[in-house]
């Protein structure tokens, strides 16, 4: 991934930032962000969301398709976290929620 740059948006009459990273494979650019969710009922370290361009020159970010990071299910990805001035200091009570038990932090029981 690399910083690609900062997407503005607006949220309850006021601006707020954050910084855009693009994977340097499928060249998706992708923002990852803590909100007060988080830990409650988010996963714990962040989301992400997809910033998709527009015909204008913009990007589209739409908190509906706020995912988990992928090594929540599977402990072979490596998740970059979100960077600290990342955090939006609101509830963003859209997108994927925390399902329960975190798959990819299970303990392996042996049953023979």
């Amino acid at each position: 991934m690399e910083r690609f740059g900062r997407i503005y948006f607006q949220w309850a009459e006021k601006i707020f930032w954050l910084e855009a990273y693009r994977s340097l494979e499928t060249m998706q650019i992708e923002a990852f962000f803590t909100d007060d969710t988080n830990g409650v009922e988010t996963y714990k370290i962040g989301r992400y969301v997809q910033l998709n361009p527009t015909t204008k020159g913009s990007y589209l970010i739409d908190f509906n398709n706020a995912y988990n990071p992928y090594c929540i299910y599977n402990n072979l990805y490596v998740c970059p976290l979100p960077p600290p001035n990342n955090h939006l200091p609101f509830e963003i009570r859209a997108g994927e929620l925390n399902f329960g038990t975190i798959l990819a932090h299970q303990p392996h029981i042996d049953t023979d």
